[in-house]
């Protein structure tokens, strides 16, 4: 009698089953018996426990030598009383926006520079008030002396100074 082609199919499938419990039966270890739960890990004694991990923040002041002070630069402005002024200034990772007016004495920003390597400093000012002819002026500061400078009186007036840390 000649077998029906439905018979076969589901005779591999039988076989196929039977192949993979086969396999995943074989999965464990050996050491313990089927179906029975894990073995526990031994203790650990408080020499053989990892280390906890931890990271501790420390501020920039304390990662310097003692006594060496963090690199700063000035950016100075000046001029005629009442000279309307705006403009960034900063260095190669930040900068700074500031408007305002000149008053009697001289405007001073602080820029701190990159505590080792190269940096630039700059500084870009304008007067934007449309009747202003008064003198707008700015400094670039190292060590306190002077390394950059510029002024402009003209009616709309545009300053832009870059100054770099290795000279």
């Amino acid at each position: 009698m000649a077998a029906r082609p439905g018979l076969a199919l589901v005779r591999a499938s039988v076989l196929v089953l039977f192949a993979l419990a086969a396999t995943l039966a074989g999965c464990g270890s050996g050491d313990e018996p089927a179906g029975s739960a894990p073995a526990k890990p031994p203790e650990q004694t408080a020499e053989q426990a990892p280390a906890e991990e931890t990271t501790q923040v420390v501020p920039e002041e304390e990662t310097r030598a003692a006594g060496e002070a963090a690199r700063t630069a000035t950016v100075r402005l000046s001029g005629t009383e009442g000279t309307v002024y705006a403009g960034n200034y900063g260095n190669l990772d930040s900068s700074e926006y500031a408007e305002g007016v000149l008053e009697g004495e001289p405007i001073e920003f602080e820029v701190d520079m990159r505590d080792s390597g190269f940096d630039v400093v700059t500084a870009s000012f304008t007067k934007p008030a449309t009747s202003d002819t008064g003198l707008l002026a700015v400094e670039i500061l190292s060590d306190g002396e002077v390394v950059a400078e510029q002024d402009v009186e003209t009616q709309y007036g545009a300053l832009s100074l870059t100054w770099s840390s290795e000279g």
